[in-house]
């Protein structure tokens, strides 16, 4: 049950906003049967300054603890004089085994688990910085189960710096990245054309089902096998620095485009010193027959020239 009130005052041109909102027994279809979560959310903006507070608990614990301000003077917006264009926000908030089936969008993709950790962005419209630390317990996509997990990302006006980390029974897949990125006073970040982008993945035995959710755009099945020990860099428009390859075997896929299923999915990603990815050894079969494929494309900075 959802309920709540929220009372508008003063003019239309100097607004003020105050708002509750709880709900009880909360559901999503995925979550475990039998539990449920609470929630109370308040709102207040005196037509310069806005704030929000959300809190949400399971029945053991509170799970989410965030907070958002805004610093925004709408007087005299009415008549195209405001201030309010110059407005700036920050946010912060604290995780806590948050339950990830909890998330209908997740829900929806059988991914379910536990997320703890800290967020926060500050003086978003100004200067803008963002940090995001999480650990992943018990993570399951489907019938693939991964034991932990982490994901670091910090974004500011210099740069983009990323690694995460997924553990299962008997493999791992570990990614980190660096890129040169510009911020500031925009609403979202740009990537600089003139930084420098270097990332690293290594795998073993690591099972691609864990993809899924963040593919699914463009493939409604995918599992299979994941090896890998791949390094890039590249600056600017310069010619990148890579080495490495990427293994995918033992897969299966559906391509939503295409409609059809493929099995015994293999293939092999080489990455060059020299600039050129080469892709080798694909082979699969799907209800037309066995497909065969190879092919090779040169990068020019972030862009495939060929």
């Amino acid at each position: 049950t959802v309920e709540g009130t929220i009372t508008v005052s003063g003019t239309a041109n100097e607004p003020k906003v105050s708002a509750s909102v709880k709900g009880q027994a909360l559901r999503v279809t995925g979550m475990t049967p039998g539990s449920h979560l609470a929630a109370d959310l308040a709102l207040a903006y005196d037509g310069e300054q806005g704030d929000i507070d959300v809190h949400v608990r399971s029945p053991k614990q509170e799970v989410l603890v965030a907070s958002a301000h805004v610093d925004a003077k709408s007087k005299g917006a009415l008549f195209g004089h405001s201030l309010i264009g110059e407005w700036t926000a920050s946010a912060n908030g604290k995780l806590a085994a948050f339950p990830l089936a909890a998330l209908g969008t997740l829900s929806d993709r059988q991914v379910d688990g536990h997320v703890s950790g800290a967020f926060s962005l500050d003086d978003l419209h100004k200067d803008a910085r963002a940090k995001v630390a999480l650990v992943i317990d018990d993570l399951d996509v489907g019938d693939a189960k991964y034991k932990s997990g982490f994901a670091n990302v910090t974004l500011d006006g210099k740069g983009l710096d990323a690694s995460a980390r997924l553990d299962q029974e008997g493999g791992f897949a570990e990614m980190k990245a660096k890129m040169g990125m510009t911020w500031g006073d925009r609403v979202t970040p740009q990537v600089d054309p003139d930084g420098t982008t270097e990332a690293t993945l290594q795998a073993k035995h690591f099972r691609a089902l864990a993809l899924l959710p963040l593919l699914q755009a463009q493939l409604s099945e995918l599992d299979g096998n994941i090896d890998a020990d791949a390094r890039f860099s590249v600056s600017g428009s310069a010619k990148p620095t890579m080495q490495g390859t990427v293994t995918f075997t033992d897969g299966c896929l559906q391509i939503n485009a295409l409609g059809e299923e493929f099995h015994a999915v293999n293939a092999k990603l080489s990455l060059t010193p020299d600039g050129i990815l080469r892709l080798e050894d694909v082979s699969m079969s799907g209800p037309s027959g066995k497909l065969l494929a190879a092919g090779i494309a040169r990068l020019d900075g972030l862009s495939i020239a060929s």
